[in-house]
């Protein structure tokens, strides 16, 4: 029986998708009001002070992609009752890790809050506030993973989008509250935040409590089962601290070297970027859960040509939607928030660069992990992470822009893509060749000819919703057309067309 299912694939990723139109709206529209609430300074306190916690956030990251993993393994091998060994044991492991966050949150958090970070005194006050309420709000996130990643695993995609819709509905009171409401609204909005992640998580667990069997269950633990997982986490754990520290580590010294105003700014750039990026994330948590089980089925030439369409597809979604965004960054900022802080504009553009390296290089980063032998990509990739990070350290020393953190993000992006090529062919014997072959030079080609037309019209016409208009149709149409052709191969544009003929049918 093969686990490689392309319909299943495509049913997930269009709920991810019904998903998304709301969440991406709903988010841009949110983050534009809470701006305006908050103004610039205490927006950027928020998001710097709310960074701090998420740099705490690696051991949290860690378990939730072995959790993922082990569920999708086990679901793959047939063994139900390994199942939920995993569940019970991952879930006793995140409450154990939320008193751990809880912990170096009360002392390294707030050590960081009150003598590294820049905040004008009288709103100390306010950030403390601001820090205690993420600190309960990501403890909560911690202990609801278990729960997302028996949805991923289980590939039920649905209840995920039909949950999302009441999240849509929680952040559009939240606005609502903090807009009208005659109070400190920084202080105002770590509550609402919690508020609504303790009702979201309530209901994850409420669900899949009713829905998987193995969500009914907390004493099946294995001591077995432990020890494997946290053999898994104990090498994943080193490339995650690394990470969170390139990612809020950066945030941080932005915050100490330019200021709240820079932080401000990195935090609009990154919503409007993950909210494109979301795009394709929806199709990569659909497919993630089909190379674990691939892998552990032992059908590696499946799972070999899953990754490459993985790969290909990944970056051709995120084309569809960075192209018209790339060249029309400026103007979409002024309709979107009237007055962007300075450099938001410079600082989206040099994200969705690195957003288009790290798409094409992910589904091979799932492929790793399900092989469960990550120990010495993990430590390779988190010497390269953490190296990033020191270096942008000591370029702000010697007094480089702001944006030097982003090209490096660039490099390094690039640097972990050759290493996971690397691996992946000493695991699974996966050509590099055919990786350039089947995902680079297509990805290319289609990149530069779909740039021809938008770039003409975007140099010839002046700024306004007509070029906007034009500029966007041009890219999006001439991407699907070039896509389609020098992009996907016969198999692939054979079922597509397939798919849109069943469509139709149904109409």
């Amino acid at each position: 029986m093969s686990h490689s299912n392309p319909g299943k694939l495509a049913k997930n990723t269009l709920f991810l998708y019904f998903r998304l139109i709301l969440v991406l709206g709903v988010s841009l529209y949110t983050s534009q009001q809470v701006l305006a609430a908050l103004g610039i300074e205490d927006y950027g306190i928020h998001n710097v002070v709310a960074g701090v916690v998420l740099m705490l956030s690696f051991l949290n990251g860690t378990m939730a992609s072995g959790t993922q993993r082990f569920l999708s393994f086990e679901l793959g091998r047939g063994q139900h009752e390994e199942v939920k060994k995993v569940f019970s044991t991952a879930l006793l492991i995140h409450i154990v890790i939320a008193l751990i966050i809880f912990l170096l949150a009360e002392t390294i958090g707030l050590w960081f809050l009150y003598h590294v970070l820049e905040i004008p005194e009288d709103r100390l006050n306010a950030a403390h506030w601001v820090f205690q309420c993420a600190v309960v709000t990501f403890m909560i996130t911690v202990i609801q993973v278990p729960y997302l990643a028996a949805i991923f695993a289980q590939e039920r995609m649905g209840i995920y989008a039909y949950i999302s819709l009441l999240d849509v509905a929680i952040k559009l009171i939240n606005v609502f509250i903090l807009v009208s409401a005659n109070a400190d609204k920084l202080i105002l909005y770590g509550i609402l935040n919690l508020c609504a992640a303790f009702l979201l998580a309530s209901i994850y667990v409420i669900a899949c409590r009713r829905i998987f069997p193995e969500c009914r269950h907390f004493s099946e633990f294995s001591a077995s089962k432990i020890r494997e997982m946290f053999n898994f986490v104990g090498w994943n754990l080193s490339a995650h601290l690394a990470s969170a520290f390139n990612a809020h580590g950066s945030n941080i010294l932005l915050n100490i070297f330019f200021g709240p105003a820079t932080n401000a700014a990195r935090g609009i750039a990154m919503v409007a970027s993950n909210s494109i990026q979301e795009f394709v994330n929806n199709f990569q948590v659909a497919s993630a859960p089909q190379i674990t089980k691939t892998y552990s089925a032992g059908e590696i030439e499946e799972e070999k040509l899953l990754i490459l369409s993985s790969c290909k597809i990944s970056f051709f979604l995120l084309l569809l939607l960075v192209l018209p965004v790339f060249l029309e960054t400026d103007f979409l900022l002024k309709i979107w928030l009237k007055n962007p802080p300075a450099e938001t504009s410079l600082f989206l553009k040099l994200i969705l660069i690195d957003a288009m390296i790290c798409t094409s290089a992910t589904p091979m980063y799932h492929a790793i992990m399900a092989t469960g032998n990550i120990r010495n990509y993990q430590l390779i990739a988190s010497a390269v992470v953490f190296g990033t990070f020191l270096t942008f350290w000591i370029l702000l020393e010697l007094d480089f822009p702001s944006y030097s953190v982003f090209c490096l993000a660039i490099i390094s992006s690039l640097v972990l893509l050759q290493l996971r090529l690397r691996f992946l062919y000493g695991m699974i014997n996966f050509s590099t060749l055919r990786y350039f072959q089947v995902v680079v030079l297509p990805g290319l080609k289609v990149a530069l000819l779909s740039a021809i037309l938008p770039l003409i019209l975007f140099i010839n016409l002046e700024e306004g919703f007509l070029r906007l208009f034009l500029v966007s149709a041009a890219g999006f149409c001439g991407a699907v057309i070039f896509i389609f052709y020098w992009g996907l191969n016969h198999n692939e544009r054979a079922f597509l067309i397939n798919k849109l003929k069943v469509i139709l049918k149904r109409e």
